[in-house]
């Protein structure tokens, strides 16, 4: 029902006021709705807050786990020595330019190792055989001990070929230090020492029984590093024999999904759409 302007001329007064009314209504409203959106706000906050840090939690707790594996704090302080860098490669030049440096790199390196052989565990991968856990998990820890970084900062520029030595020479280290030093089994020397070789290059007396975890270790070496350096998002599948892997960086050149089969060392290139499930690292 509307007031025609007379009946507005005879009640100005509540006509007024009627309409300030319906003004105080609409702002409290508005008001009220702000506050639960507030409200909305701080509870989604602090259910994402509560959900970080149990994150935070578990991932403390399975790091902790995991470092109970370590032989002893020597070889972790020693872990946590060496850097590794990230880096833009111009193709150009083939040159690097260092984009940040990761201290206790090696370590962190190794403990994302750890936990893709934890992950590979638990859809039952070390029940192959060929495959021996505690030889692999002596490996990962192992492997890099001896390796020699140079002194980089960011913005540096440099040659890869000429600042960091070739990663064989390293391996071949790490293998004589782990044999006199620390006596490990003859098999985990072999490990290390040929981390660094592809199949192709290994000499004509590599113990061929140590073949599937001598492929195994290089591609987990090789998506550790993508983790530690390129923040990769890496998903894995257990198929029997045959290993399905999926990564993705923030660099797109370093995207892949692949089937490898650990006994004959068949590696099968995918699009990363074939991709069908599995567990995200």
């Amino acid at each position: 029902m509307f007031m025609d302007r007379k009946e507005v001329a005879i009640c100005p007064v509540f006509y007024k006021q009627g309409r300030q009314g319906c003004g105080r209504s609409f702002n409290v409203r508005v008001i009220r709705e702000a506050v639960e959106c507030n409200d909305r706000e701080r509870a989604l906050r602090r259910e994402a807050e509560s959900l970080l840090e149990r994150l935070c939690h578990a991932q403390q707790e399975s790091e902790m786990a995991l470092i109970n594996l370590f032989p002893n704090s020597m070889v972790v302080a020693q872990l946590k020595a060496i850097v590794e860098y990230q880096d833009e490669y111009d193709p150009a030049t083939g040159r690097i330019r260092i984009t940040g440096v990761i201290q206790e790199g090696v370590y962190r390196h190794v403990i994302n190792i750890l936990q893709l052989l934890a992950e590979l565990t638990e859809q039952g991968l070390m029940a192959t055989a060929g495959i021996n856990k505690a030889t692999l998990l002596k490996v990962a820890i192992f492997h890099d001990l001896a390796k020699i970084q140079p002194r980089l900062e960011v913005g540096d520029v440099v040659d890869p070929k000429e600042a960091f030595e070739p990663g064989q020479l390293h391996a071949f280290r790490g293998a004589s230090l782990v044999r006199r030093v620390h006596h490990l089994e003859q098999d985990i020397v072999h490990l290390i020492k040929y981390h660094h070789h592809e199949e192709r290059e290994l000499p004509g007396d590599f113990p061929p029984h140590l073949l599937s975890m001598h492929r195994l270790f290089r591609l987990l070496d090789g998506l550790s590093a993508g983790i530690t350096r390129r923040g990769s998002n890496v998903n894995l599948k257990v198929n029997g024999t045959m290993l399905e892997v999926r990564e993705e960086s923030a660099h797109p050149a370093y995207n892949r999904c692949l089937e490898l089969d650990l006994y004959s060392g068949k590696v099968e290139l995918k699009s990363l759409d074939h991709w069908k499930g599995g567990v995200s690292i």
